[in-house]
């Protein structure tokens, strides 16, 4: 990625936000810079602090509220930082900056699906897809975006395939998934174990707890299905909780060379839940959400398989 002469047009200034960054701000902080992050995320995106340490276009200071920050290196004239009225003025979206990744496109939900959800479903589903979130939970918020808009980030996701045919994935796992409510026709996306997801599921507390617990079984294949169930309390185990919950891991095996295979997959058919106490009420908000979409014909159900190759002599 690029980073020379980067500009944010919302702000005027050259700053560079990082996800770690954005994860140590606090959700006040997150709001107020909503525009600024967004116009970067459509731009040169939320890198990772490494991509920076490594890039010879940006330089890390001491930024006007007195913390550590990362600048682009302004090495060719600019446009005039804009000021009083302009600052306000409508800002045109700019080309994104050419790089070898696929550009994000903007989320394009009909105006149509928006006038059927209630006020609270539009705060809602503002939101979760907002760049903000999508840099923070990207599991979570694109996951939701491909059921209310036909499998938009999926489709742009080089590690990521739409599934047209459930028999492509094979007998087990397209026996695994209709037993876990995937109806015929259905579409998928199947997440290669080079995704970004699958590296985020393969590295959650959860399996390598699994894998520590049933070394054994799994080196002789003793293992056809595990149900997991994901807790959220970091950003990363959010992003997992938020994104899927609960999911079956089927026909999971550590191999002579000590790596682990496996699949996990998962169904997007909401169940309502009637909670009870306020933490339930507040845990199942999500979950009667997409409930309430589904309800209405503006969430379409998708399966979702995740391959898991994880080499263990590394840990």
């Amino acid at each position: 990625m690029n980073f020379k002469n980067y500009l944010n047009r919302i702000t005027g200034n050259n700053n560079i936000y990082t996800r770690t960054g954005m994860m140590g701000m606090t959700l006040k902080e997150l709001l107020e810079r909503e525009k600024e992050l967004g116009y970067q995320y459509r731009n040169i995106g939320i890198p990772e602090d490494e991509d920076l340490e490594l890039s010879p276009d940006v330089e890390r200071k001491i930024d006007a509220n007195g913390k550590q920050g990362w600048f682009s290196r302004l090495v060719q004239s600019q446009e005039p930082k804009p000021t009083g009225f302009a600052v306000n003025m409508p800002k045109i979206q700019q080309s994104p900056v050419t790089s070898n990744k696929k550009q994000l496109q903007p989320d394009k939900v009909k105006k149509e699906s928006m006038s059927q959800m209630t006020k609270g479903e539009q705060f809602l589903d503002s939101a979760i897809r907002n760049p903000v979130t999508k840099s923070v939970l990207p599991m979570a918020s694109k996951m939701y975006t491909d059921g209310i808009d036909h499998l938009s980030e999926a489709k742009l996701n080089p590690n990521a395939k739409i599934i047209e045919n459930i028999n492509s994935l094979g007998n087990i796992t397209k026996q695994y998934l209709y037993n876990y409510g995937v109806k015929a026709g259905e579409k998928g996306v199947l997440y290669n174990s080079n995704s970004d997801f699958s590296k985020k599921l393969a590295s959650s507390p959860e399996l390598k707890k699994f894998i520590n617990d049933n070394k054994d079984s799994l080196l002789n294949k003793n293992i056809k299905v595990w149900d997991f169930k994901f807790d959220g309390i970091t950003p990363n185990s959010l992003d997992r909780y938020f994104a899927v919950q609960h999911m079956k891991l089927i026909s999971p095996y550590i191999d002579k060379d000590n790596i682990f295979h496996g699949r996990f997959i998962d169904n997007s058919d909401f169940v309502k839940r009637n909670p009870q106490t306020l933490i339930e009420k507040i845990k199942a908000i999500p979950n009667n959400f997409g409930y309430g979409l589904q309800e209405k014909g503006l969430y379409k159900n998708y399966y979702t398989v995740f391959d898991l190759l994880i080499d263990l002599n590394n840990k």
